[in-house]
């Protein structure tokens, strides 16, 4: 017993320093687990309901999140979910959708002097850096503003050109791999090269004929020869024009080709829509039809052939819309705001329209795969509604319906550029009416759903590892409402003049989320003319009001009609009507 006594105290402190040891590595276990889990979420922004507390009436919501999370080693992507519920339990892993969102940050202006429109996007100055160049429709100059490559820019640095211009183009003319610019000038009919130094500067610029009022200007080797030559669409003279390159900056006279005769041409666009390997050329025309000339691979173009059924096609972007290898067609109507998609048979005809919805007066339109998901995406600047619409791939030739995203003052030019060097496309509008471009970089933290009912949801979202375990969720609220409420006017009204007037009233809204109303009440004379208006704020709804006035009207018989405004904006279709009698 003593020897077993004994050989017990030798070991307890071997015990002793076993468990301490046992202790500090799972603390050191615990320690590292609490460091390798995926980090939160900071805070989640609705781009299209950014203020939580208020009803909108949009259905379709979307969420962004901070983008820096994504270079975290314990974070393989993300979860999320959007609900009903404010409480989000993503243990349960039912509601655990894994995503690879996609959108775009609020945009960046950057002044370019009066009136920009169309841009180039290249490396000018040789740094690995996009820049961006664009075309002016006053002061006889082009903007370049130098990338910084992280998605900002320089100051804009103006360069001389012979008139005013909506287009521009971008080549290496001369062939000293440096790029150089070409400018469309609709008021003087002719172009404007400037040649690249390959610092970001440009020298003095030369002119060449171009045809009546050229709006458009494309950049190709239209015979083969190894050096790049111009076309431009002239839309009085409907025709197109083309300048054969020397190969050292220089260009011979123009050779003008009947194009859209009748149709007035407005925009063109390079492609090899009869797949022999020759540079074809596309017109949009103001007619709502698009012009394609077959080029005989020499510099010369046959008759054209129009395509298509639109309400004044200003724009025209060539890709392969359902991936079948042949050229397609998006183009964009300013006059029915929409874009159409004409289908390549690859021997040069088009067919199989399909329109798309966009925002007021797309005045102009890209196509590119933004999400790089094989697909191509489709944007358009919106003149008149200060938007860019975007419009995702959605597989065999399909696009999804629109989103619309701020813009500047009548953004009329849209152009796309990785510009922060992330490997993502980014947007770049020229904002016609405000002299600047609008920097959008995207944003691969986002996530969009559409056509959701009326009511509270609620956005979850958190970080995941590769074994599926998350970060703490962030949840975004938003309201939605899009029923219009409806008025009634119940009862008659008389009143002696000079007297106080009650006009008896009430706003029916289902939505309980929208508690109070505005109100409009006009009364008119029997021949429609409005004598007098009350615009009451924050009435009350689903309940009898009244309404108070001292009433000087003549004598006589009105109508007096209500309308009302809900809190997320729903104006009433249905409005309330009845007698207001003055004796």
């Amino acid at each position: 017993m003593q020897v077993f006594t004994s050989h017990l105290r030798q070991l307890m402190p071997l015990v002793a320093i076993a468990a301490t040891a046992s202790a500090a590595l799972l603390a050191l276990l615990l320690c590292a687990a609490a460091l390798a889990a995926p980090p939160p979420i900071g805070r989640v922004t609705s781009p299209t309901h950014p203020i939580e507390t208020r009803w909108y009436a949009d259905a379709d919501p979307s969420f962004c999140w901070p983008g820096s999370l994504v270079a975290s080693p314990a974070v393989e992507g993300y979860s999320y979910v959007l609900d009903q519920n404010p409480v989000w339990d993503p243990d349960t892993g039912t509601l655990e959708l894994p995503v690879k969102p996609f959108g775009f940050l609020p945009p960046v202006d950057y002044a370019a002097g009066a009136l920009p429109g169309s841009m180039a996007v290249g490396d000018f100055n040789r740094d690995g850096r996009q820049d961006l160049a664009a075309a002016k429709d006053a002061g006889n100059t082009v903007a370049v503003l130098l990338g910084n490559g992280d998605g900002t820019f320089g100051t804009k640095v103006e360069y001389a050109i012979a008139g005013m211009s909506e287009s521009i183009a971008m080549g290496d003319f001369n062939r000293d791999r440096r790029l150089d610019l070409v400018t469309a000038n609709w008021n003087v009919d002719n172009v404007s090269i400037l040649l690249g130094h390959g610092d970001g500067t440009f020298g003095d610029h030369v002119e060449y004929g171009a045809g009546d009022v050229p709006l458009g200007v494309a950049v190709a080797d239209f015979n083969r020869d190894g050096r790049l030559d111009l076309a431009t669409a002239n839309s009085d003279s409907d025709t197109i024009s083309v300048l054969r390159g020397h190969g050292d900056g220089t260009f011979g006279l123009k050779t003008d080709f009947p194009a859209a005769v009748g149709h007035t041409p407005e925009a063109l666009a390079v492609g090899d829509f009869d797949s022999n390997g020759k540079r074809d050329v596309v017109t949009a025309n103001q007619s709502g039809t698009v012009s394609i000339l077959l080029g005989n691979g020499a510099g010369a173009f046959g008759a054209d052939t129009l395509f298509g059924s639109g309400g004044s096609f200003g724009s025209v972007a060539v890709c392969d819309m359902d991936n079948d290898g042949k050229q397609d067609l998006v183009a964009g109507a300013y006059g029915t705001d929409k874009l159409s998609v004409l289908f390549g048979d690859g021997a040069g005809a088009f067919a199989g329209q399909t329109d798309y919805a966009t925002g007021d007066h797309p005045n102009d339109v890209v196509a590119a795969d933004l999400n790089a998901d094989g697909d191509q995406d489709v944007v358009t600047a919106n003149a008149v509604a200060d938007s860019v619409s975007v419009l995702m791939g959605a597989g065999a030739g399909t696009l999804a319906a629109k989103s619309d995203l701020a813009a500047g003052d009548t953004p009329t030019y849209v152009a796309v550029g990785d510009f922060n060097a992330d490997g993502q496309l980014d947007l770049v509008t020229a904002n016609c009416n405000a002299y600047t471009v609008g920097i959008r970089l995207s944003d691969p933290n986002h996530a969009a759903f559409t056509d959701k009912l009326d009511g509270v949801w609620y956005f979850h979202v958190r970080t995941v590892d590769n074994v599926g375990a998350g970060g703490t969720t962030a949840t975004r609220a938003v309201r939605i409402d899009t029923t219009a409420p409806r008025t009634k006017a119940p009862y008659l009204c008389a009143v002696l003049r000079g007297h106080t007037a009650t006009l008896k009233y009430k706003v029916v809204d289902p939505r309980p989320g929208s508690p109070t109303a505005g109100v409009t009440i006009r009364i008119k004379t029997r021949a429609g003319r409005t004598v007098k208006t009350l615009r009451l704020d924050g009435k009350a709804v689903n309940r009898l009001l009244s309404a108070r006035f001292r009433c000087r009207l003549a004598r006589g018989r009105y109508r007096f009609r209500i309308q009302a405004t809900d809190q997320a904006g729903n104006i009433s279709i249905l409005n309330g009507s009845n007698i207001l009698l003055v004796r």
